[in-house]
């Protein structure tokens, strides 16, 4: 008689595959085998049951380009990713505070700076280090019209092709940490620098796509995954010759791109499926992670302890700055 699965084993199953628990196609037929018992019983050998018996069928498809389906709004099994719900409402917040700082000076011209952003208790100063909240909420600031389309732009179609295909949670993730850890970045690389934009959590989710190109690279097929490639190339390429250009003029700071490229690249491959793994893919991914938490870790504590930042702590905001800003007007230094 069949060895019958108890029903906390179903559901251990069903849980564990639903996040991303990659199949392994030997042979590329599309079809995984289930394990084989002793006694030929589907999905049980020495050890005990196998998860392979609770994998659906859907989920031994190996072409990338079949987990798309931006109509679907739900996350299965057999297909993790769902309608692109975080994105969406990411770009709607970006829109809502940038009007709502917009109106607050009807008179600013919505080309150039947008000035009452300084006052913001979003951006990120290190005259304000103790208010934490800052090294995440400068991403949904931004400094000009300009500023704010540029980063939509890259946010509606890499964050978009991320969470179609991945799912929200991870897309959610890497946007967060990135973020985060581009305000980490900031603080090493320039420490009298504000932050302004969503530049830590747009290079995070651009360089967790490179990442998702690593990963998923044997299940795209045809032009399609070498188009990929060409565009981040491309765009990396000649972003970071603006952003070193930039950094050496002292225009703007680079340590929110470079510190989101770290945290999307090791968290991505960490939280991104990989819908056909194999055993250097796997050794790629956890040296990666392992780096990336390193830095992670590396900018925490360099913020914490380092004792440039006493200078600034002590320091009263600068009046060219803060000036104009109705919390600081009485309480800034010349």
């Amino acid at each position: 008689m069949p060895l019958r699965s108890s029903h906390w084993k179903q559901r251990l199953g069903r849980k564990l595959t639903s996040w991303c628990i990659p199949v392994r196609d030997v042979d590329r037929n599309e079809h995984v085998p289930l394990s084989q018992g002793q006694d030929g019983q589907q999905g049980f050998s020495r050890r005990g049951f196998s998860l392979s018996s609770y994998v659906p069928p859907e989920k031994t498809r190996l072409d990338y380009a079949e987990q798309f389906d931006p109509c679907d709004c739900s996350c299965t099994n057999s297909r993790p990713g769902n309608f692109p719900f975080f994105t969406l409402l990411l770009c709607l917040s970006h829109i809502a505070i940038y009007i709502y700082y917009v109106a607050i000076d009807p008179e600013h011209n919505i080309i150039g700076l947008n000035t009452p952003i300084l006052c913001s208790q979003f951006i990120y100063s290190p005259y304000h280090r103790e208010q934490v909240w800052r090294y995440l909420t400068y991403s949904f600031t931004h400094s000009g019209i300009s500023h704010l389309i540029g980063n939509l732009t890259i946010q509606t179609i890499i964050g978009m092709l991320l969470e179609m295909v991945h799912g929200t949670p991870p897309v959610l993730a890497i946007y967060i940490i990135g973020a985060t850890s581009g305000g980490l970045m900031t603080g090493i690389m320039s420490p009298d620098k504000l932050v302004i934009g969503a530049s830590g959590g747009d290079y995070a989710l651009v360089f967790a796509y490179l990442g998702n190109l690593l990963l998923n690279w044997d299940s795209m097929k045809g032009l399609w995954k070498w188009l990929r490639l060409a565009f981040l190339v491309l765009f990396i390429g000649a972003d970071v010759y603006n952003a070193v250009t930039r950094q050496m003029s002292g225009q703007i700071s680079s340590g929110a791109h470079l510190g989101g490229a770290i945290a999307g690249l090791g968290i991505g491959m960490i939280l991104l499926c990989n819908f056909c793994p194999t055993k250097k893919e796997r050794i790629l991914r956890n040296i990666i992670f392992g780096l990336t938490v390193l830095a992670l870790v590396v900018g925490v504590f360099w913020s914490i302890f380092w004792t440039g930042f006493k200078e600034f702590d002590d320091a009263a905001p600068p009046c060219h700055t803060f000036g104009h800003c109705v919390q600081y007007k009485n309480n800034c230094a010349a």
